[in-house]
């Protein structure tokens, strides 16, 4: 995992030590640091926040070869839109934003989108 995006729901009260989200903050970015994990995070780890705050995005590192083709790849999965209207029936996204490809392979770095 490379970072998630959180926010709070707003259709729902918030825990008192949460409050602080429920103003004007509109979403969260948690980045994962090499050799520490997300599940370290208050948010994502303690089951208590869960119906509190929604889950727009998770990026994700990926190592890929593909006969000739060997490299990383950062796919991101989520709803990109969800923040700005606060609509749940927004559509699942799944991209790749980034394609990296070892020195290698014989390609291009990419971005390309794989569903809608």
């Amino acid at each position: 995992m490379k970072n998630i995006e959180i926010g709070p729901d707003r259709k729902v009260n918030m825990l008192d030590n949460t409050k602080w989200m429920g103003g004007s903050v509109k979403n969260i970015i948690i980045n994962s640091e090499k050799g520490k994990t997300l599940e370290n995070i208050e948010y994502i780890s303690d089951k208590k926040y869960h119906e509190f705050l929604i889950l727009r995005k998770v990026q994700a590192q990926y190592k890929f070869s593909f006969g000739v083709l060997e490299g990383q790849c950062i796919v991101e999965y989520g709803f990109p839109h969800y923040f700005r209207s606060h609509v749940r029936n927004h559509s699942f996204e799944v991209s790749v934003p980034k394609i990296y490809f070892s020195k290698d392979s014989k390609s291009e770095n990419s971005r390309i989108t794989l569903l809608k």
